[in-house]
């Protein structure tokens, strides 16, 4: 999503995609799109904080299952005990550490190069 069109850009994703545009709706997006990697509702509530004060957790939780239900984001949460968002929407497989648990993005054309 390009930053100096913001506003205009996630209301017209929220047309598409049948949503209503709220400023709480807004920040949670544009924060969960700054952010890399698979970020869980937590770290997104803990930015999205910053900016709306008021905002609760349960709120962030709503908004990004509303999102993925809605086909703005995907979960990617198999190998993690709190739900993991992505906005990746390229072909792409994860590579999980079985240490930490890290998910990493591994382009779809990598994975047949090593078959």
């Amino acid at each position: 999503m390009e930053r100096d069109n913001s506003a205009t850009s996630f209301r017209d994703i929220c047309k598409r995609h049948g949503l209503a545009v709220t400023h709480q709706r807004q920040v949670i997006f544009e924060t969960l799109t700054d952010m890399h990697g698979h970020p869980s509702p937590e770290a997104v509530y803990e930015l999205v904080k910053a900016h709306i004060p008021s905002i609760s957790l349960a709120t962030v939780y709503k908004n990004l299952k509303t999102f993925e239900e809605r086909g703005l984001i995907r979960e990617v949460s198999p190998h993690h005990r709190s739900a993991r968002f992505e906005t990746n929407s390229t072909p792409h497989h994860h590579l999980v550490c079985l240490r930490c648990k890290a998910i990493m993005d591994v382009p779809a054309a990598d994975v047949r190069r090593l078959r």
